[in-house]
């Protein structure tokens, strides 16, 4: 069976907060969740990100911290799969001080393999990139070969200072 992603929520808030919560969600029976965040402090070092809800743990996969001095965010992918996952918001908390920004998109992939714990099964490998500035025409993240077209996929999240354009390259959807 081919892998199909599907958007469940995303949202985009300049509230001062620690504490954020999605709309709610229903994930699927032994679905992959993934869940990108990014979040941007007043000042210093953005915050490190923890997930709950929906009867799931959520795992972080990778998370890149960027920005110029003045703008330094951080983006945070977590994993999480379950046989009986429950209806409801997640909630989004955030460590240090309060955020200036903070926006989140929710994904569910079916298809994916199921063995391992909270989704570790479909994750085959991960990368990050990162520039602090000036105007990046491309930002290249080099994964290794797929080994089967029809049962890989390959998911992406990016964050940006608002005024880059990010477009997909051949090949890839925007969800």
């Amino acid at each position: 069976m081919a892998i199909t992603f599907t958007a469940l929520t995303s949202a985009a808030y300049g509230t001062d907060s620690q504490t954020y919560t999605t709309a709610s969600v229903t994930p699927g029976s032994n679905r992959l969740v993934l869940v990108a965040v990014m979040n941007e402090p007043y000042s210093g070092t953005p915050g490190t990100v923890t997930l709950s809800g929906n009867s799931l743990t959520y795992v972080e996969i990778a998370n890149v911290v960027y920005g110029p001095t003045a703008l330094i965010c951080r983006n945070t992918l977590f994993r999480a799969m379950g046989a009986s996952p429950s209806s409801g918001a997640i909630t989004i908390t955030i460590s240090g001080t309060g955020n200036k920004v903070c926006n989140w998109a929710v994904i569910e992939a079916d298809g994916v393999d199921t063995s391992g714990t909270n989704g570790s099964g479909a994750i085959v490998q991960s990368a990050t990139d990162r520039t602090d500035g000036g105007d990046p025409a491309t930002l290249t993240v080099t994964l290794s070969a797929l080994t089967d077209a029809t049962n890989n996929a390959v998911f992406a999240a990016f964050g940006t200072d608002g005024a880059a354009s990010v477009s997909p390259g051949t090949g890839y959807t925007e969800l």
